[in-house]
């Protein structure tokens, strides 16, 4: 099993239309996706074959907008492209969970990632 903690709020993919990429939430979110890859890449997470089972809790807290649920697994998802996986359609099951902590220092995202 693979594990990996994100430091820091998770960012939701942003709706992309062409006005929209060059946005400061869509900037947002190509940095935190990268972030990610950065430190699955330096962990050296091997990059599996065949179907895969992905589980993430979202650790956020109360102060700022909260995103959809499916918004911030896709940027996850995405985030791990081609390092963890070849393409995320190699995901055969999913859990996503959203949970509250008490301050914004808590926040961070704690990745499972396993051969199905």
């Amino acid at each position: 099993m693979i594990r990996l903690e994100i430091p820091g709020r998770c960012v939701p993919a942003p709706r992309m239309t062409y006005r929209s990429k060059r946005s400061p939430q869509t900037m947002r979110y190509m940095h935190y996706r990268n972030q990610i890859g950065w430190i699955a890449k330096q962990k050296k997470v091997p990059k599996l074959k065949g179907p895969v089972t992905f589980s993430a809790i979202i650790y956020l807290s109360k102060a700022g907008r909260e995103g959809d649920l499916d918004n911030y697994a896709k940027t996850l998802k995405d985030a791990l492209n081609g390092i963890a996986w070849e393409d995320d359609r190699q995901v055969v099951e999913s859990h996503i969970y959203k949970t509250f902590v008490p301050s914004k220092s808590d926040e961070r995202v704690v990745i499972e990632i396993d051969k199905a």
